[in-house]
């Protein structure tokens, strides 16, 4: 994980960080993993604390390696323009995080990149976010890429030399959106030649990939359901909620 990397790089103690967190160290190892929300925002913020780097998430995509973001990138690299990749990630981001969405629309000779997570995001999860887009970007059109602006809904750190100099143009702290902005222009330059057949092929592993999804998450909601019933009149048993829901 791009985190753990920087962690590591930056010489931080990390043997306290998930102390008291529920959520087990082999699940960062497990490509398939999912964290919760809240322990994940949790671990970010202990994270910053204990390295002291308040720019981690910058750090953090810094370290991105091909494959990070598994299916959701490869659709990505894929897609023969920016504004193809970006359209993608739209689509897909599911597969990392459950409740992001981000939207790409057209505001007179721009394109308006914008991301909406849940309240209570760390700034270190956005800044991250953003230039992962913009670094992963420039790996995937082998050029120096950058937008025109890039806007954080956060208040401007006492210190944002390292957000300038990743994202590489004028940051607008303080602002009603997360967004990047790019001319048009840029998002239709082709990327390198990729195969039609490859393409297709990733695209339909990834809406794969969210119907597992889906389809998981209205297990896991019935689980919850019965076990906030079951409460109800007494602590449920494994057996008890399994019988409730005709599993074997």
């Amino acid at each position: 994980l791009p985190f753990t990397r920087a962690l590591a790089a930056s010489g931080c103690d990390t043997s306290q960080l998930l102390s008291g967190l529920a959520v087990e160290p082999a699940l960062f190892g497990d490509p398939d993993g999912r964290i919760p929300h809240e322990v994940a925002m949790q671990l970010l913020d202990r994270a910053v604390d204990a390295s002291g780097d308040d720019a981690l998430g910058i750090h953090a995509a810094e370290l991105l390696r091909p494959g990070d973001f598994d299916a959701l990138e490869y659709v990505a690299r894929s897609s023969g323009t920016l504004r193809g990749a970006l359209e993608a990630v739209g689509r897909y981001i599911r597969l990392m995080h459950e409740a992001a969405t981000c939207t790409l629309t057209r505001e007179e000779n721009r394109e308006v990149w914008t991301l909406c997570l849940p309240a209570g995001h760390p700034r270190a999860a956005v800044e991250y976010a953003l230039a992962a887009v913009i670094l992963t970007g420039r790996s995937v059109s082998g050029r120096a890429e950058r937008p025109e602006a890039v806007h954080v809904a956060f208040p401007k750190p006492s210190v944002s030399g390292e957000q300038e100099r990743v994202f590489g143009c004028e940051v607008h702290w303080d602002s009603p959106r997360t967004a990047l902005v790019f001319a048009s222009k840029l998002l239709d330059r082709s990327l390198s030649h990729v195969s039609p057949t490859l393409s297709a092929a990733l695209q339909r592993h990834a809406e794969q990939l969210l119907a597992d999804l889906a389809a998981s998450r209205k297990f896991s909601t019935r689980v919850r359901e019965h076990v906030i019933a079951s409460l109800q009149i007494g602590e449920p048993s494994a057996d008890e909620i399994a019988k409730s829901l005709k599993m074997s």
